[in-house]
């Protein structure tokens, strides 16, 4: 309230502490008072307040209807003629903070209450957010304060206009489709397949499932840097642990190996079991 309407209403105001008491400082109490008000009409701020109040009113017109955390008063009511004036001085009290609280929606509920319900007609006054003069009512815009200084108009314009020429370039410099780019051949594994096919073709089934049992052998000390001169369940462990693949699995994988080598005659049943116990591992422990 300005220095013109406290003259005006013969009001005076003042600040306290923007917070509570010691004991609670970040918090607040506000109640609604009798006789317009019963005694339990008291709600909890859990946060900000603007820590404003009422320090005097003419008595004749305003009486208190609602107090703050110190009991002075925050919300007052002048009858005059046919109407009323309704002073809050805490606006943070009907932000939307305070009324989720549990039970502060009457509070808002209450202090509505205190107009009469015959009133057909509620004066709400905005002059602080929309100035009463010329330029403002032709002009609400957000930029109009900003919109005052030609500097600022000649910095938007420009930058409005660099933006439309960079995308008018940008159009038509659109960069061309590029093809996808073909994955070079594996040669080292193209190798081993043709050699595999020869082997298979000439039905040498035994020379293949050793050059496969080999390879195995050579993939654990490449990998997993476990020496493989031994078969034994020293080796199922050590590979079980490093590979993550499963202890049994693991030992009947290093048997196929060992009967592999035992083995000087196999048929193509036979190798083509052994193939897929190899494929399975390598596609576990990928």
């Amino acid at each position: 309230m300005n220095e013109t309407a406290s003259d005006f209403f013969n009001i005076k105001l003042d600040y306290s502490n923007i917070f509570g008491d010691e004991k609670d400082d970040d918090s607040v109490k506000v109640k609604l008072i009798p006789p317009h008000y019963t005694f339990d009409s008291s709600y909890f701020n859990a946060g900000f307040t603007t820590g404003k109040y009422v320090t005097s009113y003419d008595t004749n017109y305003f009486k208190p209807l609602g107090v703050n955390h110190y009991n002075h008063a925050n919300f007052i009511k002048a009858s005059v003629n046919k109407g009323a004036f309704f002073f809050h001085t805490d606006p943070f009290l009907f932000a939307n903070y305070f009324l989720i609280q549990p039970h502060n929606d009457k509070y808002f509920e209450k202090v509505i209450s205190a107009i009469p319900k015959d009133v057909n007609k509620i004066i709400w006054d905005e002059y602080f957010f929309y100035k009463a003069n010329e330029k403002d009512k032709k002009n609400h815009s957000p930029l109009r304060v900003l919109l005052k200084y030609p500097a600022f108009v000649w910095a938007l314009m420009l930058g409005l206009i660099l933006a439309i020429i960079y995308f008018a370039i940008y159009i038509k410099r659109k960069q061309r489709f590029i093809p996808a780019a073909k994955n070079l051949r594996n040669d080292s594994l193209y190798f081993a397949e043709t050699i595999g096919r020869l082997y298979f073709e000439k039905g040498d089934h035994a020379n293949l499932a050793k050059k496969m049992a080999a390879y195995f052998l050579e993939h654990i000390r490449s990998k997993y840097f476990i020496n493989t001169s031994q078969l034994n369940n020293e080796l199922v462990s050590k590979l079980s642990a490093k590979s993550g693949f499963a202890e049994d699995e693991t030992f009947k994988l290093i048997q196929t190996v060992v009967d592999i080598q035992a083995q000087s005659n196999i048929r193509q049943e036979q190798l083509n079991k052994y193939y897929l116990i190899f494929q399975n591992f390598y596609k576990k422990t990928t």
